[in-house]
């Protein structure tokens, strides 16, 4: 069953991008180049922008719960599918083109979850 509750829906979304801005500096570190590395960088600050949001947004809804519309069921599945393959990613080498491509797909998620 889908979760429900927006707090937790919330919470679970900044968790990936958390867990996103760590593979991001991961692959910082994973010798990219200067494309990438700008890249990279451009990705973190924009996943920071997110989770300030999110954390808002958490905020409002601790203080305004009746009011506050929860996020769209896509939303829920796709934290759902990216939190599996961020999961998998954590505790191998990452390389610079797979932290982009994971923390984009998070930052998409979390651009719609502050919609």
């Amino acid at each position: 069953m889908a979760e429900t509750d927006p707090v937790l829906i919330l919470e679970n979304a900044l968790a990936l991008v958390y867990d996103a801005q760590s593979l991001v500096l991961r692959g910082l570190r994973a010798n990219p180049d200067k494309d990438e590395q700008r890249r990279l960088n451009k990705t973190l600050a924009r996943l920071k922008v997110e989770q300030k949001d999110l954390e808002d947004l958490i905020d409002a809804y601790e203080d305004e719960p009746n009011i506050m519309k929860p996020p769209p069921q896509e939303v829920v599945d796709n934290i759902a599918e990216l939190s599996g393959k961020v999961e998998q990613e954590i505790g191998k080498n990452v390389t610079a083109s797979r932290a982009l491509e994971l923390a984009s797909g998070v930052l998409d998620m979390a651009t719609k979850a502050t919609a």
